[in-house]
């Protein structure tokens, strides 16, 4: 009896393929969703610490920190050409600072605090509401619940 050879693969041939393609799926998909929230969260600390650098330099020309982050961008000279938005979830960071007035006064304020409005605490799972936040006293805070 003469066999005849078969051009292809076999069914177990097939099947071990694509078992080893579901472990690296495994393995790698979770690791490649956590990059993509990592960025976003690395994106939210650049664009703070650009809009602390920018609130230096306003507070520098008008010995007091803006009451809104929209007056660096309509102020002579323009500070910032817009005010970013999160990352995480498209808000603007215009609710996220909250100055300080100096004490004794009405209209000066001495200090901030800029926050995240955005939601990296829903996806990273190690990171507080509120965070990333840069306050001139303290600099740029990234606590999360490792720290």
């Amino acid at each position: 009896m003469c066999r005849r050879q078969a051009n292809g693969f076999t069914l177990i041939e097939i099947m071990i393929v694509i078992l080893i393609m579901g472990i690296l799926l495994v393995i790698l998909l979770p690791k490649m969703v956590n990059t993509k929230y990592q960025s976003q969260w690395s994106a939210c600390v650049q664009y703070e610490r650009n809009l602390a650098a920018a609130l230096e330099s306003y507070n520098a020309q008008n010995n007091s920190y803006p009451d809104t982050l929209s007056r660096l961008t309509s102020a002579a000279p323009v500070f910032i050409t817009a005010v970013p938005k999160c990352p995480s979830n498209g808000v603007s960071y215009g609710g996220a600072y909250t100055p300080t007035l100096a004490a004794g006064t009405t209209s000066t304020f001495d200090t901030y605090t800029l926050f995240c409005p955005g939601v990296h605490f829903l996806v990273m799972t190690t990171v507080l509401q509120g965070y990333p936040q840069y306050n001139p006293a303290r600099g740029m805070l990234q606590y999360d619940s490792t720290h």
